[in-house]
């Protein structure tokens, strides 16, 4: 019997210890198969886009749930990110500071860890949980 319990302990501290891996993603691969990544955790390594600028991204492919959501882009496409960075997605690294108000942000290097979400079928970088 105690060798049953101790097996079943050492299951649960084993099983508790066990974390989600978290992978790095081209936004090409979330923009061609949003349904894939919907709910899932992402590390974008790109760069800080805030409210557009000059720039050509795919808005058909890319939801916003406000007018303030930034973008963060890179070779392969544009995501918006919910509100403004900060504000419940991780920022993991910033060259520059994420206001999209001030242009000199525009094209700074961001790596950040968001959720992804679906609006209306298409993808967006949600808060974490």
């Amino acid at each position: 019997m105690l060798k049953y319990v101790v097996i079943l302990t050492l299951g649960i501290l084993l099983f508790g210890c066990v974390k989600e891996t978290v992978e790095t993603h081209k936004i090409m691969d979330i923009t061609s198969n949003p349904s894939l990544y919907n709910g899932k955790t992402v590390i974008i390594e790109g760069k800080f886009g805030g409210w557009g600028g000059n720039f050509s991204c795919g808005n058909a492919d890319m939801a916003m749930e406000t007018m303030s959501d930034s973008i963060i882009y890179d070779g392969s496409g544009c995501l918006y990110m919910v509100a403004r960075v900060g504000s419940g997605i991780e920022v993991l690294y910033k060259e520059k500071e994420l206001n999209p108000i001030d242009q000199s942000n525009i094209g700074g290097n961001i790596t950040i860890k968001a959720v992804v979400s679906m609006i209306d079928g298409k993808p967006i970088l949600w808060k974490l949980d």
